[in-house]
């Protein structure tokens, strides 16, 4: 438990500092002006609670996973990403003329 005390702490202070998390949430906060405060808080609340679900699943099925990333699997994931970027490129360069 000690350490995911540890983890918890060292992501939400990486995050606190993060400019592009800050200038995100600042960017959010606009959007809702027109909101009451209660609705604003209800709407950060939900936000927050699905972004902290989402890093506990995560944390979650990366430790289910660990077995299965041998040095084979992690080069075929790297091709594979790397065959992903490259079509993405394809179309970008395609779609800028």
């Amino acid at each position: 438990m000690h350490g995911y005390l540890k983890l918890f702490v060292t992501g939400f202070i990486m995050n606190i500092f993060n400019p592009g998390i800050i200038v995100f949430w600042l960017t959010t906060a606009t959007t809702f002006i027109d909101h009451t405060l209660n609705e604003r808080l209800i709407i950060f609340g939900i936000a927050l609670f699905i972004n902290l679900a989402t890093d506990v699943t995560k944390v979650l099925l990366a430790n289910k996973i660990r077995q299965r990333l041998t040095p084979k699997n992690i080069h075929l994931i790297n091709r594979i990403n790397g065959i992903i970027l490259m079509g993405f490129g394809v179309v970008i360069i395609i779609l800028q003329r």
